[in-house]
C-alpha cells in the first residue's frame, strides 16, 4: 500500500526508478501540495484499493514478461505495457531492440489475444517499429497529451498505439 500512496502523492501521479530502484519523482513544491486534506483523499483511495485486493482472488507476481507470457494459455488475454522502444527508456534498466524483438516473436507465437500498448508517433518522429515487426497485427491509435516534462515545451501531444492480434469491435 505504500507503493500506492507514493504513486498518488507523486507529481502528476508518476513513477518512476533509478538504475539502483531508488524513486526519483519530485513531489512538486506547491505550498499546498500535502495539505492535510490531499493527504487524507490518498489515504481513503488506497484504503479503499486495499479493501478490494483484500476481498478479491488476485496473484502478484515479479518475474520477467518472458516468464509470464509463456505461463498464460489460449483463453487469456494478454496486456503488455512495456517502456517505449527508442523513446527515454533508460532512467531503470532500459528497453533495447532486442527486447522489443523478443516481445514480439513471443506474442506473435501466443495463441489467446494479446494487447500491446506502445507509442505511435509524435511532431517530431514515428516508431518505425510498427511499420516493420508490428505491421502484421491491427493497430488502434489516440492521441494522449503528456502533462509531464520539466518545462511546457517538453509537454507535448503524442498518438499512442494499441497492437492486437484480433479484431477490435
Amino acid at each position: 500500500m505504500d507503493f500506492l500512496f507514493i504513486n498518488r502523492a507523486g507529481f502528476n501521479g508518476m513513477i518512476r526508478f533509478n538504475k539502483k530502484g531508488g524513486h526519483n519523482v519530485p513531489f512538486c513544491k506547491k505550498p499546498n501540495r500535502f495539505a492535510k486534506a490531499y493527504v487524507t483523499k490518498i489515504v481513503n483511495q488506497v484504503d479503499n484499493i486495499q479493501k478490494i485486493i483484500n476481498n478479491s482472488d488476485y496473484t502478484f507476481i515479479n518475474q520477467s514478461f518472458q516468464d509470464t507470457i509463456k505461463m498464460a494459455d489460449k483463453e487469456d488475454i494478454i496486456y503488455c505495457d512495456p517502456p517505449y522502444i527508442d523513446r527515454y527508456v533508460d532512467y531503470y534498466n532500459g528497453w533495447n531492440k532486442d527486447d522489443e524483438n523478443t516481445l514480439n516473436k513471443l506474442l506473435s507465437h501466443f495463441e489467446g489475444k494479446f494487447i500491446l500498448s506502445t507509442w505511435h508517433s509524435n511532431k517530431y518522429r514515428e516508431n518505425e517499429y510498427l511499420k516493420t515487426i508490428w505491421k502484421n497485427f491491427n493497430l488502434l491509435t489516440k492521441e494522449h497529451f503528456y502533462h509531464l516534462g520539466g518545462s511546457e515545451n517538453n509537454r507535448n501531444a503524442m498518438l499512442e498505439a494499441l497492437i492486437l492480434n484480433y479484431k477490435s469491435l
